[in-house]
């Protein structure tokens, strides 16, 4: 085998050296065929355009607004109505309808939450309480809001809601203390809370109620026979009291005193002789002999005659 592969090789050798010396160009080799290319894989598709963030909701507004607003204001001079407005104003809004209720009900919400889980711990801004509430509630500043929630967990926790009435209280000796009192109501508990809570600098012990001014009695030497008279109010005497004159009562043929009554017999005479005779005018009354006698003028407007018969009445003349 190897002697065959030796000569083989000399063979070729031969070839080569012979086709050099008759300027034969040597047989190029032939290169191998090239692999096809592989096809590429299709191109991934181009990402599509973000869609531009939607601008928050009217509620997603206030409710970023409403919570960095609730850590700055003081709930004790701030009610529902003038945060909403203040709200309102800071971002150029109207709150109504749905939305007035969506936002009553998301500030109790954020009041409540705020004030659940730091009962522990105290609010410099907050008002100082008494020293007898202290000792009920367990912290010597709060306001009127979380007194009540302090004040309700002390009870409950207590057992001292009445079995048969849950809204009355029975006091322990502390609330007895606090409130002065045996028992209270859930209602009239929160009204007296006023008296336990002061501002920085005031003193913190219980307000005293106001006492209602006594009356000074006055003393011996004083003369107790005069007192103060009333100014009594001043009424226009009743026409019953008045007595027309004579010539009045002849006019009318009776004797009487009521107004009423002498207009009707006036305004019958003024009928009967047509003393309304300026036609461009109806409410000229022209006198006769007999009102000019009565009345002293030739003529008067209608809305005259209860004046005039008022002249003839003891007291009437103004």
């Amino acid at each position: 085998m190897r002697e065959r592969l030796d000569q083989a090789r000399s063979e070729a050798a031969e070839l080569a050296s012979l086709e050099e010396s008759l300027g034969v160009e040597a047989t190029p080799a032939v290169a191998p065929a090239e692999a096809a290319p592989e096809p590429e894989a299709p191109a991934a598709p181009a990402p599509e355009p973000e869609a531009p963030a939607e601008a928050p909701s009217l509620r997603a507004r206030i409710a970023t607004h409403l919570d960095a607003l609730l850590k700055e204001v003081d709930l004790d001079e701030m009610n529902m109505k003038s945060l909403r407005k203040k709200v309102a104003a800071d971002l150029s809004i109207e709150i109504a309808g749905e939305d007035k209720d969506w936002f009553k009900e998301h500030v109790t919400k954020r009041v409540q939450a705020r004030a659940e889980p730091d009962e522990e711990e105290e609010d410099p801004r907050h008002p100082l309480i008494s020293e007898d509430m202290s000792a009920v509630v367990g912290v010597s500043r709060a306001n009127h809001f979380r007194l009540v929630k302090l004040l309700w967990k002390y009870i409950k926790a207590h057992d001292l809601q009445n079995p048969s009435n849950r809204n009355e209280i029975l006091c322990d000796e502390k609330l007895k203390k606090v409130f002065k009192r045996d028992k209270v109501t859930g209602f009239g508990m929160s009204k007296l809370l006023g008296q336990h809570i002061f501002k920085d600098g005031e003193a913190t012990k219980p307000k005293a109620p106001k006492k209602k001014k006594k009356q000074r009695e006055p003393s011996d030497d004083e003369e107790s026979d005069e007192q103060p008279k009333k100014k009594k109010k001043s009424y226009p005497k009743p026409a019953a009291q008045y007595k027309g004159s004579a010539a009045l009562a002849e006019f009318a043929g009776v004797e009487t005193n009521n107004r009423f009554t002498l207009s009707k017999i006036f305004w019958a005479h003024i009928k009967a002789n047509n003393l309304q005779s300026d036609p461009s005018n109806k409410r000229i009354i022209v006198c006769d002999d007999k009102l000019k006698a009565l009345f002293g003028v030739e003529r008067f407007e209608m809305f005259q005659l209860a004046k005039h018969i008022k002249k003839h009445f003891e007291g009437g003349e103004e």
